[in-house]
């Protein structure tokens, strides 16, 4: 299986809301993501565990035994039917997903009572239109004053006027797929600034992001606990941070600029209400 799908699979099954495949939707745009033609495969065991990387031509069959002396023995030819069990298989695969990921999801809300929760908004990030693009942080409202990360040298960090929430991320192999959230009903993550991306470190994957210097200054946990406002500083819980570079279809539009993200590890991985900005 690619590397890429095998990651995916544990994001689906991860028991932290925070790390955890947050709908229907997110799963549909992570699969899509993945190249099941990927040359980088892995063997079957347990998912995100470490696991065995085999060739990559492991389908390949053995060489045929020799014969007599004297004799030259053909190879067989390839088995045509097996040729489409690849696309089946990874069918297959995400048909179980889905549904694992719809069970796990029906059970943790049964689990919480009776009561019907009320659904945060799952729509991705939209994209952006050129316009928007040259509104400088993709036509979201930003500010300076009272802003901790504006004191970030070198980083151009900035805070929103807006609270943003957002619904668990999903990260296969540096692709971030992510869903906003709203404020007033439970989520994962906020925003607690935004910059553009550094000149030296244009990317939009996140694994190579999070490396950068300036990145990892901006996103500290020291200038999130700065950023938080009374209702934040009010969570006793411990905060932790992480960042949203830009989608692919936002790095396809021109959007240069990635989000400092804080996540609350209270008893259920999710809070209500905003705590920055």
């Amino acid at each position: 299986m690619p590397t890429a799908l095998n990651e995916m699979l544990g994001q689906a099954l991860v028991a932290d809301p925070a790390r955890r495949l947050s709908d229907a939707g997110a799963l549909r745009d992570a699969l899509a993501a993945v190249d099941v033609d990927s040359a980088d495969r892995v063997g079957s065991g347990p998912v995100p565990c470490r696991t065995t990387t085999v060739p990559a031509h492991r389908d390949t069959p053995p060489p045929p035994e020799p014969g007599p002396p004297g004799t030259t023995t053909v190879p067989r030819p390839p088995d045509p039917k097996k040729k489409g069990r690849r696309p089946q298989l990874i069918a297959a695969v995400a048909a179980m997903a889905v549904s694992v990921s719809v069970s796990v999801t029906v059970i943790t809300s049964q689990g919480r009572g009776s009561e019907t929760p009320k659904s945060p908004s799952t729509a991705s990030r939209p994209s952006v239109t050129p316009s928007a693009v040259n509104a400088g942080f993709g036509g979201v409202s930003t500010t300076i004053r009272d802003c901790p990360a504006a004191a970030v040298d070198g980083a151009d960090g900035q805070c929103v006027t807006t609270p943003e929430c957002w619904s668990g991320i999903t990260d296969v192999s540096g692709t971030i797929t992510v869903s906003l959230a709203d404020c007033r009903v439970k989520h994962v993550w906020e925003t607690f600034a935004i910059a553009p991306l550094p000149k030296d470190g244009t990317t939009n994957n996140a694994r190579d992001l999070i490396k950068h210097p300036t990145v990892q200054a901006l996103c500290s946990r020291k200038v999130m606990l700065k950023s938080r406002t009374a209702t934040g500083r009010a969570v006793t819980s411990r905060w932790s941070t992480d960042i949203l570079p830009p989608t692919a279809q936002q790095w396809a539009d021109g959007l240069r600029v990635f989000r400092c993200v804080a996540h609350a590890a209270t008893e259920d991985g999710e809070i209500t209400d905003s705590h920055f900005g």
